[in-house]
């Protein structure tokens, strides 16, 4: 019979911010802070049935949690002006944070998509 049992946590001051928040510039204006509190529990059993067979069974669980934190309001809708901006989930919006929208692809690969439609 074997168990474990982590209880961890961290704390991380970020100066410049963190791309998780959209705001990855070298701007001390926009640093945050990173709490990652986390817990693990698991547990073997093992046994044998005869002499040529060995039964194990393990059990686990984690989790994670990462709070992610912008320190000043530097950042926020009203700070900015930006309180009247459609939003396009309204319910998402999380600490008045600005959103972030990335539309992403490989560009490379959008040409020849393009060319191909045209032939």
């Amino acid at each position: 019979m074997w168990g474990r049992y982590l209880n961890t946590a961290a704390t991380s001051i970020l100066p410049y911010g963190n791309g998780g928040l959209g705001l990855s510039m070298n701007l001390p204006d926009f640093g945050a802070t990173q709490k990652t509190p986390k817990y693990s529990y698991s547990g073997t059993v093992t046994g044998t049935l005869n002499p040529s067979t060995v039964v194990e069974f393990t059990y686990g669980i984690s989790h994670n949690l990462i709070d992610l934190r912008i320190t000043t309001d530097a950042a926020t809708r009203a700070t900015t002006g930006l309180s009247a901006f459609p939003l396009l989930y309204p319910n998402a919006l999380y600490l008045d944070q600005i959103p972030n929208f990335t539309w992403g692809g490989r560009v490379a690969n959008g040409r020849a998509l393009i060319q191909k439609a045209v032939r």
